[in-house]
Formats: structure tokens, sequence, C-alpha cells
């Protein structure tokens, strides 16, 4: 069946718009769309009219899954059903480049790809604050910061905070990219309605309690900002670049469980502080850089990472890590612990390539994407959930894949 080159791209397109705009609820949609995708990638396979292509980045995300297969065959017999599950969530690293094996977005449907995310992110969120202020009122607020604040705020769509907030700041760099590109051209009114999506996602990026998003998202916004200042000499806008950390750190204060949060980084010690999410990462990472050590080469395969990780935490007396299963909390470590240096070098070649085309082509919302991805991954696994792993592969094709604007 031959099937006509203009109707086979409108239809892969639609499908990765809704694939775009069901991101941010319940992964089953995400799932059913993304296998969709790759039939509707199937059918033409036959047909002369349709040219396969390779790109770079297709090639390392394949083999970054290719890798974790064969650590799959060093893995202890007892562990290998908990690897196979592992490479079931990662699945996407082999299904997502194959969507895009043949699909060149043009710069004019790149736009579409966004809206249908911000549209998304911003219909998610409004479910999270109708289900929390029902729960408010059942306490006698309207607004009660336990349920506006860390991993509550997203407890009505099933998503956790770091993830939350991730996908609330890309929606923010889209939106103010998106201004810089056309403020000059929008209505007063439009451009103010924008003004006042982007601090409704700040207050759902601060209310997620992610304090490393929040940090690089400010940190990647006031750099954006002085950046443009300086290579269009509208140096009238330095002045916004200093009052972004202000706005970031009024917000913060504004928000009691939030600013407890940020509180405890001030403690030197687990003990005394409010959420301890940051020191346990200090118990997290000091036995699991011992397995790293221990097994640098190759890593201890994707079946036994938890299980030598436990033996690390019970090495130093670190029970709470062992009852909880806690992973590394570091992707970069995450990613050692279970396939090694070769594993490594391959995940950082995939980050290293995206931010050397983002610097070509100039296309500062693909740079900023992949720094807060990148800065994410410091403090957070976030390939070990769907939520982390299709969000960051489906946007690093867009945009690796997105004709660059003139």
């Amino acid at each position: 069946m031959v099937i006509s080159q203009n109707i086979y791209t409108q239809v892969k397109f639609i499908a990765l718009l809704l694939l775009v705009g069901s991101l941010p609820f319940a992964i089953k949609f995400s799932n059913v769309l993304i296998l969709l995708s790759v039939l509707i990638s199937i059918v033409p396979l036959c047909s002369k009219s349709i040219k396969l292509s390779a790109s770079s980045l297709a090639v390392l995300v394949v083999l970054f899954f290719f890798v974790e297969v064969i650590s799959l065959m060093y893995t202890r017999s007892t562990n290998v059903k908990i690897g196979l599950s592992v490479l079931e969530t990662h699945l996407p690293f082999l299904l997502v480049p194959f969507i895009f094996k043949d699909l060149e977005i043009l710069a004019g449907r790149t736009k579409y790809l966004k809206l249908a995310f911000v549209c998304g992110c911003l219909i998610a969120s409004i479910i999270c604050l109708i289900a929390n202020v029902q729960l408010s009122l059942i306490e006698g607020k309207i607004f009660h910061e336990y349920y506006f604040s860390y991993e509550r705020i997203s407890e009505p769509i099933g998503m956790q905070a770091v993830y939350f907030g991730l996908y609330m700041s890309l929606c923010v760099l889209i939106i103010i990219f998106h201004l810089i590109d056309s403020f000059t051209k929008n209505s007063f009114l439009r451009n103010s309605g924008l003004c006042i999506l982007i601090i409704y996602f700040f207050l759902m990026i601060i209310a997620s309690g992610a304090r490393t998003i929040i940090v690089a998202l400010m940190l990647i916004t006031t750099l954006n900002v002085i950046i443009y200042s300086v290579s269009t000499r509208k140096f009238k806008y330095l002045l916004i670049a200093s009052v972004v950390p202000i706005v970031f750190i009024f917000m913060i204060l504004f928000n009691p469980v939030v600013k407890a949060r940020f509180n405890d980084l001030r403690h030197g010690k687990t003990e005394g502080s409010n959420y301890d999410s940051y020191f346990a990462r200090i118990n997290i990472w000091k036995p699991g850089f011992d397995v790293l050590l221990e097994n640098a080469w190759i890593g201890v395969g994707i079946g036994d990472q938890q299980e030598e990780l436990n033996a690390g935490f019970m090495r130093n007396n670190y029970k709470t890590g062992v009852e909880f299963n806690f992973n590394m909390h570091n992707q970069y470590m995450q990613v050692m612990l279970s396939t090694g240096i070769v594993g490594l070098v391959i995940f950082l070649l995939i980050l290293g390539l995206q931010f050397r085309m983002a610097i070509i082509h100039y296309d500062f919302l693909y740079l900023s994407f992949i720094l807060l991805f990148s800065s994410a991954c410091f403090t957070e696994s976030m390939l070990n959930r769907n939520k982390g792993i299709i969000f960051f592969l489906i946007f690093s094709f867009i945009f690796f894949k997105s004709e660059p604007l003139n």
C-alpha cells in the first residue's frame, strides 16, 4: 500500500501533537499514543515514496537502550525479572526514535507542538488547583498550604512534584521565548495575558518545591534575559534580569512549606530539618559512589543495581535507604551504576550532541531545555520513570529535528 508523502506526514504530525498534549496526564495515554505513532510509522515501510533516515541522536538513544540490554546479560539470574521491568520502562528509548525516523518538523509546525504542550500543562495544573481547593475547603480554608505545596500539588494528576515542576518550567521558557520573538507584533492585551500566564506557571513551579529545578530555572531565565539584552543592545532589560531572582525569592517566601524546604539547605546535618530530602541524598551518594568505584567500567547490570545499592546502604548503616529502596537520586550516577562508564559516556553524548546542535542553530530555547534537564539530573534520577523518559525523548527529538528558524 502506497501512501502519499503529504498525507503520511500530516497523520504522523497529528499523532505527535496529541502525544505532546497528553504528556502531563496519565502515562497510559502517552503510551497508547506512542504505540499509535509507531504503528503509523510501520505502515509505509514498503513504500518507495518514503525515505528512511537515521539521525545521530537516534543512533545514540537506541545504542543507550542496547547497552542496557547487554547489561542484563551479567545481571544475577535472581534479578533478571527486575532487569526486564527496567527495560520495559525504558522501551521509549527504542520506540521514540522510530517515530521521528522520517519526520522533519517544519518551523511553522513546531509552534503548534509547543502550544499543545503548554495547553496540556495548563489544563493539568487547573485540575490540580480545583482538586486541592476542594480538599482545602474540607479543612475550612480556600488555600491550605498543605495541599498546595510539594508532592501534594500534583497528586490529583498522579505526577511527582519534580516532574510537575520540570513540565511547568518548560512552559515558562516556551512562553518567554515566544514573547521575545513577537512582543512588538502582539497586542498589549495578548502580551499582558502571556505575562500573567508566566506568573501563574511560576507559582506552580514554586509550589512543586523542586529546589534544583527552581534554582536552575531562575539562573537560566536570568541568563537568557542578559544575553538578549546584550545581543540586542537593549540594556534596559538588564534591570529585568536583576529582578528575576527577587521574584523567585518572593514567591518562595510566600509559600511556607517550600520556604521550609529551602531553609533546610542552611542546616549542616539531617537532624532538625523539616524535609530532609536534600541531606538524604548525601546518605545515598556516599555508599552509592563506593559501589560505582567497585564496578566502574560496565556497572552492576540493570537488574542488580538496587540490590547492590541497598548493600551499600547497609554497609553505611543507612537503613532508611534500604527500607524505601532509594535510587541514586542522580541520573549520571544512576546510569554509571547500572551500565558503567560505557553507559555514562553514551548518555553524556546524547546531552552533548543536543547542546552542540542548540549552539550551532542559536536555538536558546533548545539550549535552555537541555540545561534545565541536565541540572535536574544532578539531584534526581530523571529517567527512572516514564514521565521523565518520554518528556526528555519527545522534546529532544522535536528540537533536534525541527527546522531552524532564520
